[in-house]
């Protein structure tokens, strides 16, 4: 269905490319506005500052950039961070990723993981949370900072790897020149089938002008190399073809300014994006929608399913003011207020879609309702029988032996052709002495529902014959082993009565039929399908919220000393943000049959023993409140016309509050937190009644009627005693819950730091220049981190309200040859990362179960079970070293006759070791040992060569780009769940060599025809990201670590690694008109 869905988005984005030519056409004589430029400008040699690359919209557009990934493609030293299901969250920059490497979006932080190693290791490996950072629109982007190397004095918390900065499109960017400007823009892209159309839409009236960004994208997951030879029904971590989803993206920016003046003006701004996938987890590990997981057995009845519905939420409100007036403290002043709420969800709901074909559903025998008779897949009514079958007494008993045969009888039914229906096998429900509820709105209750009378004493079935009970009247009496029915109590013990009631329930009528009085031995059978008729889908619904509003106050000065030029930038900044967890689980009936079996619960008709329900909601967070401040000032200063000198600094106060209100916040689970911090060894005090004859009888001093009196009384006052114990535990357990809640929430840590930023620049010759920087970056704990605990024998984490923040320093040094815009830099770096995060192991402690309390106790006590305890530190530091090439050629310099042509070169090396600890079993206990382990989040050695040609008069451009990554080398690897052994990551990448052509046309004035081939030579590979996104446990992310084990389908070892390779030889087409 995903492909039929997307397989007309060729023909589309062709009926489009039409319209606009002919809509073109028509205006052509007409037009006189400026027509659209694909061309990145290149950035000036003045302008390039170390460690910092700079993609304007003109770039994203040239190379075709419509996601996260693309915008890395081309750029060493950085790439996405890959969480499968979730996709693409943050970025990694020298050596680490994620939260430690900062992004914001028109000065707004985005969204953090819960990056607690602890919630990591519990719940990330089982696809229950949308634990990713949030993206963008690339069609809203006026331009991006890729800034590697720790700078916090940039975008503050967060900035140890690097920095991702985006700013949104403004009306007055597109209205240079003119009052009216509109886009349209459509393409596609085969390797996820995506399907995108976006409007661009500026104008300004007198004093006021808008900008419109509408951009919809429609397409599925991204199709792994050799997609489509793959079976579609293999499930589980042997399934080789991509998990199937659909994703949709919808994309709003709305900026409305209004200029009071020529200094002053107003901006109102709406941004909402988001990112919807709905789809399918056939590799999830658990919830297999077929018995036979191989696929090859299509046949197999098919059971419970994972389906994802997952969605990220991004919205922005903000309104700025700007100020021109030159003063003797600002040339530019702006003041912008924001309020920014993400919601990253992820919701799965397990059941059967199979139709017919879900075991649910099972009906071998064909059993159909006519009026209210059941008859079988021939009409006929169905009459049961005594079947007799020889079966293994054991099913793995060897069958050649013959006295491992039994013989059994079971009632079922026969057709014809002699088949046999029977409850041995299940082809046919047998349900016997139970109440039957019958849905009116199926079965007419006027009419005559069919019994069948039975006798069963051991293996001696028989069948005695059927009646009939008419739904309409009350009461009814049936004789035993007969067919007679009478109205009116016989007062005769061989016969059984029948109740039929009537029930309302949710608009609907139902007859209940019950029965008393049934003798020894003596049943009555319904016989219904195999299946139960229904189908229950269990769900969970998960959000992960960040709420900010924000203030800031930024302000430049420019001024001129001696002939020394100084710009200043200073401001403040505030804002509040919410970071909160909702979790959302329950049952509910979706399909149901005929057949399926009704349960009267209280009144309230549901299909199976238990109705559907929704769980109050839970947390496994406290929400937290998170209060920031900053200031900041730097300072680019201009010494003589080869030495310019900049320095940066920025201070940053953070402090945490948790806003935990019982019976309103969603209640964190009880036995995530009883006896964490706050400790109770409270034990029922009151004294156990005792027993007056612990011997029995024989031990009594009195009469017998006095034993028995007194051990009635001591069964009074033993039964009293333990209910009053159960209350008494009940509230000291729950007592200690809220105790605990409330001195973690009673806790409100606080943070700061300053950080900094000294840079040189010289020229000591025209076709020189010479960099260097130093700076330094932090990152503040997150709540998680702080607050987060849980508790199991096997892994109890405690909270840490004393870490520190990470901190980061970097020293870089390029050296740049230039004329013009043609340039070659030649880099190097080195970053120290101390007071690293991570969790460290605290030894065993002792707990006594207890009713409903764990007791904290003694080794060696009886009954003290030792619980595995965990807690976050300030442990690891490290250390990263590398070189970067970046070359940018234009061959006219060299020769006239190559002008338009122009050859680039890019190239990172990086090594990175982290100091740290891990735990090790030495002399039959678990010690923790100091280990140096590599940093994964570093990419293999990447060489990206371009070669381009514009024509000159900007009609059409070809772009081709070799991309070569090495091999990921095992000795530079780490299996991060088992350091202490220092094993390298079990699953690599290997090297690949990746050539991509993209190219444009301009047939006419104001309409350009984009193309690009990618993977060219149709290479297979998998990347690094994908490769350490691999997990060696948990449900998702799977693969088969053996071969030959057939219960999980798995034929050979590493079987399913193949979801991770990248897409094959794909294409992309946009068509582009603007005026």
């Amino acid at each position: 269905m995903l492909q039929e869905k997307n397989s007309g988005g060729v023909a589309k984005f062709f009926c489009y490319s039409l319209l606009s030519l002919s809509i073109t056409n028509a205006l052509a004589e007409e037009a006189t506005l400026g027509t659209i430029n694909v061309i990145d400008s290149p950035e000036s040699i003045q302008n390039k500052k170390v460690g910092e690359t700079i993609k304007t919209d003109k770039t994203l557009e040239k190379q075709q950039i419509s996601n996260t990934r693309d915008l890395v493609k081309y750029e060493t030293g950085i790439s996405v961070v890959e969480k499968g299901r979730m996709g693409a969250s943050g970025y990694a920059v020298r050596g680490v990723e994620e939260n430690r490497v900062n992004i914001t979006i028109d000065g707004l932080q985005q969204a953090q993981t819960l990056s607690s190693q602890g919630f990591k290791e519990l719940f990330e490996g089982y696809g229950n949370f949308n634990n990713t950072r949030n993206g963008i629109e690339v069609e809203t982007v006026k331009q991006v900072n890729l800034a590697k190397g720790s700078d916090s004095t940039k975008v503050g918390s967060g900035a140890l790897g690097g920095a991702v900065i985006f700013k949104t499109k403004d009306a007055r960017d597109l209205l240079i020149g003119k009052d009216f400007y509109y886009k349209f823009k459509a393409g596609y892209a085969s390797a996820n089938n995506e399907n995108m159309f976006s409007h661009t839409l500026a104008g300004r009236y007198k004093d006021f002008d808008a900008l419109f960004i509408r951009t919809d994208r429609d397409g599925t997951n991204f199709e792994n190399f050799g997609h489509d030879k793959f079976d579609d029904n293999v499930q589980g971590r042997s399934r080789q073809k991509v998990d199937p989803y659909t994703i949709e993206k919808a994309s709003t920016l709305l900026k409305l300014g209004y200029n009071l003046n020529e200094n002053n003006r107003f901006t109102v701004m709406y941004d909402d994006y988001k990112n919807h996938s709905r789809g399918n987890d056939f590799s999830y590990t658990l919830a297999l929608g077929k018995g036979d997981i191989t696929g090859w057995n299509k046949d197999t009845p098919e059971t419970d399913l994972r389906h994802t519905n997952d969605s990220s939420k991004r919205r922005n409100i903000a309104f700025s003011y700007e100020n021109y007036d030159e003063t003797p403290f600002w040339d530019s002043l702006k003041l912008t207020v924001s309020s920014q709420k993400i919601t990253q969800k992820a919701r799965t709901d397990d059941y059967c879609d199979g139709g017919d074909n879900c075991v649910q559903f099972q009906n071998p025998a064909g059993l159909r309702l006519e009026g209210n008779t059941i008859v079988d897949k021939d009409g006929k009514e169905i009459s049961p029988e005594v079947i007799t079958t020889k079966r293994l007494w054991i099913d793995w008993a060897d069958p050649n032996d013959p006295t491992n045969w039994i013989t059994s009888s079971d009632i079922g039914l026969r057709d014809k052709n002699g088949n046999k229906y029977n409850a041995l096998f299940e082809k046919v429900w047998q349900e016997k002495n139970k109440d039957i509820i019958l849905d009116c709105s199926i079965w007419d209750c006027n009419g005559n529902f069919t019994l069948f009378d039975i006798t069963e004493r051991g293996d001696d079935k028989r069948v005695n014959g059927q009646f009939k009970i008419h739904l309409s009247r009350p009461n009814q009496w049936v004789k035993y082993g007969t067919q007679e029915v009478v109205n009116q109590d016989p007062q005769d013990n061989n016969y059984a009565k029948f109740i039929v009631s009537d029930i309302r329930d949710n608009g609907k009528s139902y007859k209940k039929i019950s029965h008393t009085g049934a003798e020894f031995d003596h049943y009555y059978y319904t016989l219904f399908p195999k299946g139960s008729g229904f189908t229950q889908n269990t769900y969970k619904d998960r959000d992960l919220n960040t709420d900010v509003k924000d203030i800031r106050l930024d302000l430049t000065k420019s001024l001129s000393i001696k002939n020394i030029d100084l710009n200043l930038g200073y401001g403040v900044a505030y804002n509040i943000s919410k970071k909160s967890m909702v979790n959302r689980t329950g049952v509910t009936s979706i399909k149901e049959k005929w057949y399926g079996w009704l349960y009267d619960n209280n009144g309230k008709i549901c299909f199976g023993a238990f109705c559907p329900k929704t769980e109050p909601a839970e947390s496994f967070l406290l929400p937290v409140k998170t209060k920031s401040g900053s200031l900041y000032f730097t300072n680019n200063t201009q010494i003589n016309d080869w030495l310019g000198l900049n320095a940066s600094y920025r201070y940053d106060r953070v402090s945490y509050k948790p806003e935990y209100i019982d019976g309103i916040t969603p209640k964190l689970p009880s036995d995530m937190v009883r006896n964490m911090v706050v400790k109770t060894n409270a034990i029922f005090s009151e004294k156990e009644p005792v027993n007056p004859a612990p011997g029995g009888i024989m031990n009594f001093p009195g009469s017998y009627p006095e034993y028995q009196k007194a051990m009635k009384k001591y069964n009074e006052e033993k039964k009293a005693y333990e209910a009053r114990k159960i209350v008494f535990e009940n509230q000291v357990a729950e007592q200690n819950v809220k105790d605990n809640i409330n001195y973690l929430a009673s806790q409100k840590p606080k943070f700061s730091h300053s950080s900094y930023s000294l840079g040189a620049t010289l020229d000591p010759q025209d076709w020189l220049r010479v960099q260097a920087k130093y700076s330094t970056g932090f990152r503040a704990p997150t709540s998680d981190e702080i607050y987060f605990t849980f508790k199991h024998p096997d892994f109890t984490i405690f909270p840490n309200t004393n870490l520190k923040p990470e901190t980061a320093r970097t020293k870089e040094l390029a050296f740049t040859f230039y004329k013009n815009n043609s340039f070659i830099t030649l880099s190097g770096f080195r970053t120290d990362y101390r007071n690293f995060i991570d969790l460290d192991f605290k030894g065993d402690r002792g707990y006594l179960k207890t009713g409903f309390q764990d007791l904290a106790c003694a080794d060696g006590q009886k009954g003290c079970h030792n619980y595995r305890t965990w807690q976050n530190i300030n442990q690891d530091k490290a250390k990263v070293i590398g070189f970067e090439i970046n070359t940018k050629l234009f061959l006219e310099e060299l020769s006239t006759k190559l002008k338009g042509f122009n050859v680039g070169y890019k190239y990172t090396h990086q090594k990175g070791k982290v100091m740290g600890t891990a735990i090790r079993h030495i002399g039959g206990k678990d010690q923790k040992v100091t280990v140096e382990y590599p940093m994964n989040a570093i990419q293999p050695d990447k060489h990206i060569v371009s070669v381009g040609y514009i024509d000159p008069n900007d009609k059409f451009g070809l772009d081709l780009y070799w991309t070569h990554v090495s091999s990921k080398k095992a000795q530079d690897t780490v299996d991060t769940f088992d350091l202490a052994k220092q094993k390298a990551n079990k699953y690599l990448s290997k090297g690949f060599d990746i050539f991509d052509v993209v190219g444009f046309y301009k047939p006419i004035k104001h309409l350009t025809l984009q193309a690009g081939i990618y993977n060219l030579f149709n290479k297979d590979y998998m990347t690094w990201e994908n490769a350490r996104s691999i997990r060696s446990f948990g449900t998702s992310n799977m693969v088969c670590q053996r071969g030959n084990v057939k219960s999980l389908g798995c034929n050979a070892a590493d079987q399913g690694i193949e979801r991770f390779h990248s897409p094959g030889r794909n294409f992309k087409l946009n068509v582009q008109y603007e005026f």
